[in-house]
């Protein structure tokens, strides 16, 4: 099984399959320390970093979602210990902005969303770039590119086409790749981060709960449901599974994989109902696999050199 498949599920703003995810996070479990004491939680324990920009599945009339995050700047920080090409599909993220005065330095967190657009029964999503942004030089960037501008609302100067709309303040980019609804996603976007809407955290408070078992993240993929589940792994474990997330830390001369797995409530999780995941998961015989349980959570702990990183996976 390819765990880089796996964690890549999202890596595009409108790629990959989409997951359900109404009802999976409302999880019975009470916070607890981290997956180990050697790891910091930057979350603060209610994942706010990510959530406020995401609205609840209802804003957007949807009950599907994939949630991804990169700390770009982070992540070029530690390039000492990378390879020259592990950072490539990270950069892709800002390459589809199309920006080229804005480099991974300069951003702070990428965030994208990808749901169905149940009206238009297709796959749309939106981005939110956030970082040392200036409008005085990305929105004219964005409109050499082909976007115009289309208006100015709230602080935010609106660009768009057939195919994106961009909002532009500054210390932040937003995109929508539903160029026929995008600008009232924008606006919904803005009304969550102003905290005049329904947030995802709102609607689903179980990721407040899980969120406590994550290490600090350079890259984050938050799933509904585990795409785990789809896969061929013999883990009978995993017919209770309902909700997953999946960080990536890299520390030093290492790349830390954590996931964290939420089964149906009432289940007492066993390490040994994670070792076969664990061993699954694992894509060298060498990568060292560590677990940890607490009733319906259980989490695993992946770790390999970071040399052998891919930010991107396949």
């Amino acid at each position: 099984m390819d765990r880089r498949r796996y964690l890549s599920a999202s890596s595009g703003l409108v790629a990959g399959a989409t997951v359900g995810l109404a009802g999976c996070l409302g999880v019975g479990t009470s916070a607890s320390d981290g997956i180990d004491d050697e790891f910091d939680d930057p979350f603060d324990g209610d994942y706010d970093c990510v959530t406020r920009w995401v609205p609840a599945p209802s804003v957007l009339d949807t009950d599907d979602y994939i949630i991804s995050s990169w700390s770009p700047a982070e992540l070029v920080a530690t390039d000492d210990a990378l390879e020259d090409d592990a950072l490539e599909p990270v950069e892709y993220q800002l390459d589809r902005l199309g920006v080229d005065s804005l480099g991974l330095r300069d951003l702070d967190r990428i965030i994208t969303t990808e749901y169905v657009d149940d009206e238009i029964d297709k796959l749309v999503g939106f981005a939110v770039y956030e970082g040392d942004i200036d409008p005085a030089t990305v929105g004219p960037a964005l409109e050499d590119d082909g976007p115009d501008h289309v208006g100015h609302e709230d602080g935010y100067d609106y660009y768009g086409n057939s195919q994106y709309v961009h909002a532009v303040a500054d210390g932040t980019v937003i995109t929508s790749s539903d160029a026929s609804g995008g600008r009232s996603v924008i606006d919904s976007l803005i009304e969550v981060e102003n905290g005049d809407e329904r947030r995802y955290a709102d609607e689903f408070e179980g990721i407040n709960r899980v969120v406590d078992r994550l290490p600090e993240a350079h890259m984050t993929r938050t799933f509904g449901r585990s795409i785990l589940s789809a896969m061929d792994i013999s883990a009978d474990v995993l017919e209770e599974l309902v909700f997953d997330i999946s960080v990536v830390q890299i520390q030093e001369d290492n790349a830390h994989y954590g996931f964290v797995l939420v089964f149906e409530e009432g289940n007492e999780i066993d390490e040994r109902d994670l070792e076969p995941i664990g061993e699954e998961l694992k894509e060298e015989s060498s990568e060292e696999a560590t677990y940890g349980t607490d009733g319906s959570i259980g989490w695993i702990r992946l770790t390999e050199p970071a040399a052998e990183f891919r930010a991107g996976y396949s």
